[in-house]
């Protein structure tokens, strides 16, 4: 006898999965279709929960009753459960219902539990949005995005790593740019404290627009918490300076109703993402990743700063360095003042600070000559840290440090 209410439906576009966990079976739908004699089509495919495949598969015009019950004896012969006709007839209503009707409208209260927006890794990912790492090539946007993929799998951030991991979960990689071996030999090193850990993997081609309905489909078997996409220029395809492969491969990402961590690059001679300015407005939160130049061949030192934020206010820029061992990797937290490239991540005034705990007490032009600024921006922060009683200016002219604690800017 069926149990109603049992029933588990989900999916968008064209990928659904429907189970019925009281029969312990599956059916992934793929392409459903609307046709002009008002047939509702799909490809059907019919599984156990375990994942083995039940052979009565294909083509299915689920609108008409008689196929229905025809196809619903084909699976009892083959899979008893005793309640194959209601489990076809829920499962034509459902489809139904979600291909003429879309997302259902939802009523928005006010709620001060609700304040605070959810993330998946905070400050990083914000829930179920998509956030973009951007940065020229070589910095380390694939080993940070690994590093955090991890620290979603396990629950534990690496050291170093200034974060909060809210939720934990699966992650997919979708992969336009490396191979399998390079990943595999990644993900060798990062856990190599824990091999047992896995990541979901599938390397790509085609834009993600053209290739969603299979992505989707991995999406609803494997039910990741985040996804990855390793590089939103070859995951958008086209023109990226053109709107349309901006907007087009955003609406594909959010079809997937997933977390997304995007990994950008940068054009030459700039600090911008590549491609149209819609590759920033449509993510939610943007970060930029720089590296230090190496100096020891097996470390990697990076920087992160918050370039955008639709969703509260923006983060501190934090530091964290890679060191390649034979067969693992480590890492720490780096400071980025004691860095020459990536001091400037943290903003003039904590530079400031940071010169002035170092040397004691300066003049505003050998401050302006250590940050390589003008003697006005120098005293601009000066006179907004002395506000704050964070520095005061001595007799000799010199500025000198009040206080040793973090200062909120």
């Amino acid at each position: 006898m069926a149990e109603e209410g049992k029933a588990i439906f989900e999916g968008t576009g064209t990928s659904f999965i429907y189970r019925y966990p009281p029969a312990e079976v599956r059916i992934k739908i793929r392409m459903p279709k609307f046709h002009s004699d008002g047939r509702l089509t799909a490809i059907l495919r019919f599984e156990t929960a375990s994942g083995s495949r039940i052979p009565a598969s294909g083509i299915v015009n689920l609108s008409a009753p008689r196929t229905r019950a025809s196809l619903a004896k084909d699976l009892e012969d083959q899979c008893p459960t005793g309640v194959w006709p209601y489990i076809l007839d829920d499962l034509y209503q459902r489809l139904e219902t979600a291909l003429l009707e879309g997302e259902p409208a939802e009523l928005i209260r006010a709620d001060a539990e609700t304040l605070e927006v959810p993330y998946l890794v905070r400050p990083l990912l914000p829930w179920q949005m998509p956030t973009v790492f951007y940065g020229p090539g070589g910095v380390g946007k694939g080993w940070l995005a690994l590093l955090i993929a991890k620290a979603v799998i396990t629950g534990f951030p690496a050291r170093g790593l200034p974060v909060t991991v809210e939720r934990m979960g699966p992650v997919l990689y979708l992969d336009w740019e490396s191979s399998l071996e390079d990943i595999h030999a990644r993900w060798t090193r990062i856990c190599q404290d824990d091999p047992s850990r896995g990541i979901i993997y599938r390397k790509c081609a085609g834009p993600l627009i053209k290739d969603l309905e299979y992505i989707q489909g991995l999406v609803l078997e494997n039910d990741p918490i985040l996804v990855i996409i390793d590089s939103a220029g070859l995951a958008a395809g086209g023109d990226l300076n053109k709107v349309e492969s901006a907007t087009e491969f955003f609406r594909a990402v959010r079809e997937l109703k997933r977390t997304a961590l995007i990994i950008a690059h940068t054009p030459k001679h700039s600090d911008s993402v590549f491609g149209s300015v819609y590759f920033t407005n449509l993510a939610r939160s943007v970060w930029e990743v720089r590296a230090e130049p190496k100096e020891v061949e097996d470390e990697l030192v990076m920087g992160l700063a918050h370039r955008k934020s639709n969703i509260g206010p923006f983060h501190k820029p934090f530091g964290i360095l890679l060191k390649f061992r034979d067969r693992s990797l480590e890492t720490r937290p780096a400071n980025l003042q004691e860095t020459e490239t990536l001091a400037n991540l943290e903003g003039t005034a904590k530079r400031i600070l940071y010169y002035l705990r170092h040397e004691g007490k300066a003049s505003v032009k050998d401050i302006a000559r250590s940050l390589g600024v003008t003697n006005k921006t120098v005293m601009n922060h000066l006179y907004i840290l002395k506000k704050l009683k964070a520095v005061a200016k001595l007799p000799d002219g010199q500025w000198g440090i009040l206080i040793e604690e973090e200062v909120p800017f």
